[in-house]
């Protein structure tokens, strides 16, 4: 051992012998006063854009594309509004029930890849809302195009046009 060393354990056995006298002298009474556990931190409050900005770098991190419509699309249904109405009530709290829905939906289609169209239970088709289940395809964007020029030919035909629908 250096001298250094044993100066060391020499001052701490001092001072752990000064703490152990304190303690056990029964003319001193010492109260430590019990301190109180923390406050448990209070839930953080959700906005709507909070929601928002958080599911749009999320999605894009999973390859989930449009990110942005994606998220808005299903907040949207988690609230029971409009996709307009998620800006205008942009600092509006979201409440727990409603928190709830919009994060097993960002579950089931960021960990599940579970379409939103099955998640909303509806799409949009032209200017139709139509009801999807899983038993359902999807209509596809190239569809409706599709079916945006055939209602172009027939207008362009003049006469009623015979249409097959199968």
């Amino acid at each position: 051992r250096t001298t250094h060393s044993v100066r060391a354990q020499t001052h701490s056995e001092s001072v752990l012998f000064s703490l152990h006298a304190l303690h056990s002298s029964s003319s001193m009474n010492l109260k430590i006063p019990q301190v109180p556990p923390p406050a448990p931190a209070a839930p953080r409050v959700w906005t709507t854009l909070d929601l928002l900005n958080w599911t749009k770098p999320f999605f894009e991190k999973k390859g989930i594309a449009p990110a942005l419509l994606e998220s808005q699309l299903l907040l949207a249904e988690a609230l029971h509004c409009e996709r307009m109405r998620l800006y205008t009530d942009f600092e509006k709290p979201v409440g727990a029930e409603h928190l709830a829905t919009f994060r097993e939906f960002v579950r089931r289609r960021a960990e599940l890849r579970e379409p939103s169209q099955y998640i909303l239970g509806h799409t949009q088709f032209i200017d139709l809302k139509l009801k999807v289940t899983p038993a359902a395809l999807i209509p596809r964007p190239e569809t409706e195009l599709l079916a945006l020029w055939a209602v172009a030919r027939a207008k362009e035909a003049g006469e009623a046009p015979v249409v097959l629908d199968l």
